[in-house]
């Protein structure tokens, strides 16, 4: 299993009990996750990657293989979004990141475009050197 690190200078993240919300600021997309995706996103976060990951998640599973092929499969979504970029080196050590008490539930990636041109909108940055608001001329 490849390796991956947030892509923080494009993704921005909240969690809410047990749902985490995703932003990409680049292309206005949000993301909604929800059973152990929440935990593995915050694994990710904790620089948790590659097989310690699958297999720190797989030890809660029912059944172990299964849950490393879903992990990789969810993972890889992650990053087909560019919500994570593939990463150099060995992965890290679980860095001291334990899941939550639980089973492994099966974890989905909803995605949002509905939003998309209001996230994109940068009012502060898009503008020229006249500044914002522009003013009439009289």
């Amino acid at each position: 299993m490849k390796s991956y690190a947030i892509n923080r200078k494009a993704v921005v993240s909240e969690q809410f009990d047990h749902e985490a919300v995703l932003v990409h600021l680049e292309t206005g997309n949000y993301y909604s996750l929800g059973g152990s995706a929440v935990a593995i996103w915050s694994a990710l976060e904790h620089g948790l990657s590659g097989a310690p990951l699958a297999d720190l998640f797989a030890a809660q599973a029912v059944d172990p293989p299964d849950a490393r092929q879903r992990i990789a499969l969810f993972v890889e979504a992650l990053a087909a979004e560019g919500l994570i970029l593939e990463s150099d080196g060995p992965p890290p050590p679980t860095n001291g990141f334990t899941p939550p008490p639980g089973p492994f539930e099966p974890h989905a990636l909803e995605k949002f475009g509905d939003m998309a041109d209001l996230i994109q909108l940068d009012p502060i940055h898009d503008v020229d050197e006249a500044g914002w608001p522009k003013r009439p001329v009289h």
